[in-house]
């Protein structure tokens, strides 16, 4: 699946006709059941910027309990590609993300990013519902981990790219579901006790997002 994830968000985060931005996306009406009187009306293109607050874990089943993921996403809205600012807190169990499959622990991470989203209604294609479209996004991050396994603080560089499907249910709320592949190359600082591993997984995330 990670594969996938991250050809889908090169694919889509590219500017091929397949990759349809919000430009044909029309208006979403919200209209009163009884008498048929509208009663909001508004469009994804004139979204300025978003906060997202997700909750999700990692999809292997077996350790869905103690690989999860809390994170926060500040988006940036544009035209065409829209930027990114990223924030989560991951519990990660060290033998499930890492080449270190005979520790039983767990490792902290605190990461933070910034990156490039694009939204779109391919989805549309096959699921008829205008409130309905998805978001590729991806971002470039810098974590910092610790856990009693290892005995020192690690830090370093990563990436995630995610596909996710988006529920507009008002002007000013919406509701999504994500698909997530996260990597990170982690290193220790201390040259007395050096330690270096890739943390890697996929996960579910569900999030709730309010739109400005």
């Amino acid at each position: 699946m990670k594969k996938l994830l991250i050809i889908l968000s090169s694919f889509l985060l590219s500017n091929t006709p397949f990759a349809q931005g919000l430009s044909q996306f029309s208006d979403i009406k919200i209209v009163e059941e009884d008498y048929g009187y509208e009663l909001e009306s508004y469009n994804a293109k004139d979204d300025n910027f978003s906060l997202e607050v997700s909750f999700g874990a990692i999809t292997n089943m077996s350790e869905f309990s103690s690989t999860n993921t809390i994170s926060g996403t500040l988006t940036f809205y544009s035209s065409d590609l829209s930027y990114t600012l990223y924030g989560a807190l991951n519990t990660l169990d060290v033998a499930a993300v890492t080449s270190f499959d005979n520790i039983d622990a767990s490792l902290n991470t605190y990461s933070i990013g910034a990156g490039l989203s694009r939204r779109s209604i391919l989805i549309n294609d096959f699921i008829n519902i205008n409130s309905i479209y998805d978001e590729i996004q991806t971002n470039i991050t810098y974590n910092l981990a610790d856990s009693e396994a290892f005995g020192v603080d690690l830090a370093g560089l990563g990436f995630n790219a995610g596909y996710g499907l988006i529920w507009r249910a008002s002007g000013g709320v919406h509701f999504s579901l994500r698909f997530i592949y996260n990597l990170m190359a982690l290193k220790s600082s201390d040259d007395t006790t050096p330690v270096e591993t890739t943390a890697s997984w996929v996960s579910a995330q569900a999030g709730l997002g309010f739109i400005f």
